[in-house]
Parts: C-alpha cells; structure tokens; sequence
C-alpha cells in the first residue's frame, strides 16, 4: 500500500535528526538550506496534523543523527558551514525548552546513523573531514556526558539508515564516498565485537531511511548513484542472519 500524507513541518528542511517517543515524532536540525537550530514535534495519531515548534537544538548544524530513551532525544554530531561537529545535544519529549550540550562523540562527523537500545544511544559511521568513519559511539542514557568507543563497524560509510532490535543495531546502504551500497551490517548492544554483515538490500542508495518493527528492519527511500530518486522500501528480517 501507498503511504499517505501526514501533515507538514513548520518550514521545509533536510539532513535533519529524528528521534521518537512513544506518541510522537521529532525533528532536530537540517538545512534550510542555511544550517537550523529548529525542533518540530508531530503527534502519530490523526491524520494530516502539522508539526508544531519544539524549541531548539543548543546550536545549529546539518546531518545530525538522533537517538531515544522514553524520555528524552538526541541529536549527535552533524555539520555547520562545513566543519564536522562533535557535539550531543539532548531535549525533553514532554518539554519545548532549549536543548542542552550534554558531551561529544568521540570523532566529529556528519551523516552517521542513529540507533538506540534501552539504555543507550548510539552514533555509527558518518562522513569525516575527509574520508568515512567506521567508528560505533555509544552514548549513556542515564548519565550525560561524552560517548564512549563501543567497537567498529565491519565498513566505513555515510548517508546510512539507522535501525534498531532489542540486541542489535542496524546500518542499511550509505556510501563510501563514490558506490552506493545495498549492504546490512550490524553490530550487538552487548558486545563491543566488530560488526559483521546482515545481508543485502533490494536496491542501493545514499540517504535512505529506516524504521524498526520487532521482528524487521525497513529502509526506504534514497538516491542512487545517478542521482535518481528512490521511492521502494526494503525489509529485512532481524533473525536471518549467520552473524553474531
């Protein structure tokens, strides 16, 4: 089935960071094209329901990516008139006040995925000054401050979905700099073991998105390497996998 409209942000953007809580949708950042300090928040239930203001991030920057707890989001990294940014912004969901710097990640970088257990955030991959990272921070829900090193990813990409289990974290396509992949990998919560591949894509792309169910993973969108336009939506499964 096709998707249906949901409403509109308060003003057009992209590269943003998303985060959820358990009856809406939030926003974080993006490009107007001019880098954004603006949160939007949207509610999951009704139809066609514009987002409203939920205050700000504590700076402006693009390619943020977002993590969650029940509480709370986040927006890591990012990018501000071209230089990588390092900094992990945290906000209330049940609040619209100014979000706080709470630490760093530990390589600043734009364009990672987001993924998030019950109890931690995580930043992976993402695009360097120069180069790709294959770096997975971690980041403590119950105690700000700076991310910690949890382990590698078995590539190094940018522009991927992020997608998340109750054990393990998901990276879905991106690039390396000039091939898009269609490749899964995916590295445990529990572990700080190098990641390993889940598996293949139904198509390649740069900026796809992804969304968790809990039992699969889904990746939607893109763009490929002609710069044509995505519209399929992949869906794999969090148990097929010969992988840790």
């Amino acid at each position: 089935n096709d998707a249906t409209s949901h409403g509109t942000l308060t003003a057009a953007r992209m590269d943003a960071s998303a985060s959820s809580s358990s009856t809406h949708g939030y926003t974080a950042g993006g490009g107007l094209p001019a880098q954004t300090t603006a949160m939007n928040k949207f509610a999951f239930a009704g139809s066609s329901i514009s987002a409203v203001s939920h205050g700000d991030l504590a700076s402006a920057r693009q390619g943020t990516r977002g993590a969650s707890s029940h509480n709370n989001g986040y927006a890591m990294g990012g990018d501000l008139a071209g230089s990588r940014q390092n900094k992990i912004d945290k906000f209330s969901f049940s609040s619209n006040i100014t979000a706080n710097n709470i630490g760093q990640i530990s390589v600043a970088r734009k364009r990672g995925s987001g993924c998030s257990s019950s109890t931690d955030g995580y930043m992976v991959a993402g695009q360097l000054a120069s180069g790709n990272s294959n770096v997975v921070d971690k980041l403590s829900f119950s105690q700000d401050g700076n991310s910690t090193d949890h382990s590698d990813l078995n590539i190094s990409c940018n522009g991927a979905a992020g997608i998340s289990s109750s054990t393990h974290g998901y990276v879905a396509g991106g690039s390396d700099g000039t091939p898009t992949f269609n490749t899964i990998s995916r590295f445990l919560f529990s572990s700080n073991a190098i990641g390993t591949d889940h598996g293949d894509l139904t198509f390649g792309g740069y900026w796809p998105e992804g969304s968790s169910s809990t039992t699969h993973g889904y990746v939607a969108g893109g763009v490929t390497v002609s710069n044509v336009y995505i519209k399929s939506i992949s869906k794999f499964a969090y148990a097929n996998s010969s992988s840790n």
